[in-house]
């Protein structure tokens, strides 16, 4: 196993095989629903006791634990049992009394100089404290200190401004000191350690007993040093205290009197204390720098992860990816004062790592995708730790919880190792290729290649493909475990020598290629003589007659016909040209020799390169025939010639057969074998009658073969021994009569009341053939205008109603036109509107103007109908549609409906019968 992440070696040895293995989760319960496959492990740095760790509730938990205390120090009326004088000097200078009671601490004493007691007594009471825990790995935050100091004494205390020393008796001579009190507070170690005692508050009097002012008695606030003093010293007491939660307050009352007269001098302090005092102070958690705790799993080896993936042995890998993912979270938030603290990732114990920063982590879960490709480098057996790492010291008044989940490290690599070894074996049209293969043009060629392994097994999934002279893919079958592809020795190859190159490839296999040879050879093919006169490639003919000649041209590789060749001959009766007019592959050509003689023809063909052509050649032998006599007679339509003008005057749309009797006149036999033809006037060639039972015939189309005009026609028929014989005749094709008719009635006049309506009825007869006419455009035209007659049943009946027809006789012309080719006559009808009887001539002409004004009205109607009415509704909007469309507009939706019944409802809406007219008779069509 090797390891490789130089780009530049693996550009040397990126031709092997190689397999990516796709990325997967190499974490073990990563969702932590336990504590399985984890391990927890404090650092080595820091203070252990900062932070803690489990796995709980699906999570990876730890905790910064902070916390925060608050502790007051108080002397009143109900906590002054804590509080016990004490003398911390050497000298037993105390005063005269002194005490704790229920009023504080309190001292009373008297100064006599006729040898009293002391001039300086000092004295202390303490409060010895202890905390609730050690405060070793706290910061106090804040601080405060409250005293309250009263003091009574006689007017004999002096004071700078006063004039006796003794009020009324002593004068003050002596000047160079008075008396005062100084009050202190103290924090000092239970040892009250002279270097380890901070005073952090003091009064001293100096106008207490002035007799100016009779200023006798004082209830002051004790003075305290700043905030800061107070924290600097409990700070240092409890550093000093193993513990780290003991320390001393000390309270203290220092008695100074004076000598003030040189006789006699007398002092009283009757009440000095202090009957309140409050101390009180916070702190929080130090949370120590470089505390860690970690969580962390073994999750393998990489050449282990090879072996499973089914890679015994190869040459190396190449990792290409490995991501680490989880999600974090903290509660409550991340302080500010410890911003360079993370989450730190990191494999294998290494010291280097990736990292998040914990201040980026919200009060919900956020997801984190960390790229560790350069901290994987070189490693196989590989241990992942995430560690939660405090980067700063700082104080902390509450627990945070930083929570993990959702843990996983993707690692995608990619494995190389040398290209199997591969076979490959190629059949062509199901035989096993063994040298070049012959093979014709237009043919298809079935190439099969097996791709096999090095244990002959079928490899899928491959890229096989052709190069060279012939390109392709080939396809897979599955089943039969190959690989085949179809080319068309025409449209894929070229004649001649073709070179293939068959390649098949695909990733981790050893490329495979093989050269074939294909030589495609034109198609083989052969001119033969088709018609009944070829004997032994030799046709017998007569001197001065044409004689019909017929080749077949045959694919001898395919046994089929060849089409669009160019066929020519050549040879002692001149050049000329065979077609095909059928496109079957059968060759025409009429020859005529104008001597008796032995001719030898050459005929070619060409049709292109892929077809090989030899020349054919046969024989016309030629002789004039003997003095035999041939009887020509012609019937058209199964009739003979119906007089010596040969004269036929025919309808057009119309068959006629033409038959052709060639009798030998010494015999009285038919002649068989003759060639009898049919050509126009310009000997144009219409067809050959054709041999039937004694007689030759031929059927033509009037409407597809001939004019609408006399057509003169020319039948010649010829044989071995027998003489040109010919016939002319014409045929007239007629255009087919018609004729319109009133339906059902043989009345051309109608007569109608003045201002009425007539219903008209035609029918359209085809005479030639007693049939209908159907689909005919059928129009009338009158003085006031023109209208359309419409077979609104498709019977061949076609009807109209000419309404408010005024007073007089009206001739109506009725015309028609329709496809083929019909002879029309105009029809004409009368008809007479007569005014009734007893009606008022002046009322009657209202009324007819009103028609009139009626019929000008419908024509409008008429002419909108010829142009818009007479397409239904929903036609009406489809021609809309298609002119929206046209201009780029987007056309409403619309319904369809029948537009023969909407013409009806029109009609019936309108429908003024005045002539009663009787249901259709029967009628022939």
């Amino acid at each position: 196993m090797s390891y490789i992440d130089d780009t530049s070696k693996y550009d040397m040895v990126k031709n092997s095989g190689d397999e990516i293995i796709s990325s997967r989760d190499w974490i073990t319960n990563g969702v932590l629903d336990n504590a399985n496959n984890w391990l927890i492990e404090n650092g080595t740095e820091g203070d252990i006791n900062d932070i803690s760790s489990d796995i709980s509730i699906g999570e990876y938990n730890s905790y910064v634990l902070g916390s925060e205390g608050q502790k007051s120090i108080i002397l009143n009326s109900t906590s002054y049992s804590d509080w016990q004088p004490y003398n911390k000097t050497l000298d037993p200078l105390t005063p005269d009394d002194y005490g704790v009671d229920s009023t504080g601490c309190w001292v009373s004493h008297i100064w006599n100089d006729n040898g009293g007691s002391d001039q300086t007594p000092i004295i202390y009471f303490i409060n010895n404290v202890t905390l609730d825990h050690s405060l070793e790995d706290y910061q106090i935050l804040s601080a405060s200190l409250d005293v309250n100091v009263v003091a009574t004494v006689e007017n004999n205390v002096d004071t700078p401004t006063d004039s006796y020393c003794i009020p009324f008796s002593s004068p003050l001579n002596q000047r160079d000191s008075y008396d005062y009190c100084r009050f202190s507070a103290e924090i000092s170690d239970l040892d009250v350690d002279v270097l380890n005692t901070y005073e952090v508050g003091a009064n001293q009097t100096e106008t207490l007993g002035e007799e100016a002012t009779s200023n006798y008695s004082l209830d002051d606030p004790l003075y305290i040093k700043g905030e800061q003093a107070i924290i600097n010293a409990l700070t240092n007491v409890l550093s000093a205290d193993p513990g780290h939660k003991t320390f001393t307050i000390l309270l203290g009352i220092y008695i100074h009197s004076a000598d003030n007269w040189n006789s006699y001098d007398i002092d009283e302090y009757t009440n000095l204390g202090f009957d309140y005092l409050n101390l009180t102070f916070t702190y929080e958690k130090i949370i120590d720098q470089s505390t860690s705790i970690k969580l962390y799993q073994d999750t393998g080896s990489i050449s282990d992860d090879i072996s499973n993936n089914g890679f015994s042995s190869y040459n190396y890998y190449i990792i290409n990816l490995a991501r680490f993912n989880f999600s974090y979270q903290v509660e409550p938030y991340w302080p500010s004062a410890s911003l360079n603290s993370e989450v730190r990732i990191s494999l294998n114990n290494g010291t280097n790592y990736v990292s998040r920063k914990l201040n980026l982590a919200g009060t919900s879960f956020s997801d984190v995708s960390l790229n560790l490709i350069d901290l994987i480098s070189g490693k196989d057996d590989i241990e992942v730790s995430i560690e939660v790492y405090i980067a700063d010291e700082f104080d902390l008044n509450e627990t945070i919880e930083v929570s993990i989940d959702n843990i996983s490290f993707e690692i995608e690599y990619t494995i190389y190792f040398d290209d199997y070894s591969t076979l490959l074996e190629v059949d062509i049209d199901g035989q096993a290729y063994d040298g070049a293969v012959y093979v014709p043009v237009m043919r298809e060629l079935d190439i099969v290649v097996k791709y096999l392994n090095d244990t002959s097994g079928h490899i899928s999934d491959a890229d096989v493909v052709l190069k060279g002279d012939a390109v392709g893919d080939l396809n897979e079958n599955v089943g039969l475990e190959q690989y085949e592809i179809t080319i068309n020795t025409t449209d894929d190859l070229r004649l001649g020598s073709n070179t293939i190159i068959i390649e098949a490839s695909k990733k981790n296999y050893e490329l495979n290629d093989t050269t074939i040879i294909i030589i495609v050879e034109p198609i083989s093919a052969e001119i033969t003589g088709n018609s009944s006169n070829f004997v032994n490639d030799q046709i017998e003919a007569s001197t001065n007659a044409p004689e019909f000649v017929q080749l077949y041209l045959n694919d001898t590789d395919n046994n089929l016909p060849i089409i669009g060749a160019t066929v020519t001959y050549t040879g002692g009766l001149g050049n000329g040209i065979f077609t095909d007019p059928d496109n079957n592959g059968i060759y025409n050509a009429t020859i005529t020799s104008n001597s008796d003689g032995y001719y030898s023809i050459t005929v070619s063909a060409v049709v292109g390169p892929d077809y090989y052509f030899p020349d054919y050649q046969f024989a016309i032998n030629s002789t004039t025939p003997s003095n035999s006599t041939a009887d020509l007679t012609i019937y058209l339509n199964n009739d003979i010639m119906p007089d010596v003008s040969g004269y036929l005057s025919i309808p057009s749309m119309r068959n006629v057969n033409i038959t052709a009797v060639f009798l030998n006149e010494t015999s009285g036999e038919s002649i068989f074998g003759a060639t009898v033809t049919l050509k126009d006037e310009e000997s144009r060639f219409i067809g050959y009658l054709v041999w039937d039972s004694g007689h030759y015939t031929i059927e033509i189309d009037t409407s597809d073969d001939l004019d609408l005009a006399q057509n003169p026609l020319t039948v010649s028929a010829i044989a071995i021994y027998f003489p040109l014989s010919e016939i002319a005749f014409i045929i007239d094709v007629q255009p087919i009569q018609t004729e319109i008719a009133l339906y059902n009635t043989n009345i051309s006049v109608i007569e109608i009341n003045t201002g009425g309506s007539a219903f008209i009825e035609v029918i359209l007869n085809d005479t030639d053939n007693n049939l209908l006419i159907y689909d005919a455009v059928i129009t009338y035209i009158w003085e006031f205008g023109t209208g359309v007659l419409i077979d609104l049943d498709s019977d061949g009946v076609y009807n109209t109603t000419i309404l408010n027809i005024p007073e007089g006789s009206h001739i109506i012309t009725i015309s028609a036109i329709t496809q083929g080719d019909y002879a029309f006559l105009d029809f004409e009808l009368l008809i007479s509107a007569i005014p009734p009887s007893g009606v008022d001539p002046m009322l009657y002409i209202i009324i007819t103007a009103i028609l009139g004004l009626a019929v000008i009205g419908l024509g409008i109607y008429f002419a909108i109908y010829q142009k818009i009415l007479k397409y239904p509704p929903t036609v009406r909007k489809i021609r809309k549609l298609k002119g929206k469309i046209g201009k780029g507009k987007k056309p409403k939706s619309i319904d369809f409906s029948n537009r023969t019944s909407y013409i009806k409802d029109i009609y019936e809406d309108n429908k003024i019968s005045a002539v009663p007219v009787s249901y259709k008779s029967e009628i022939k069509k």
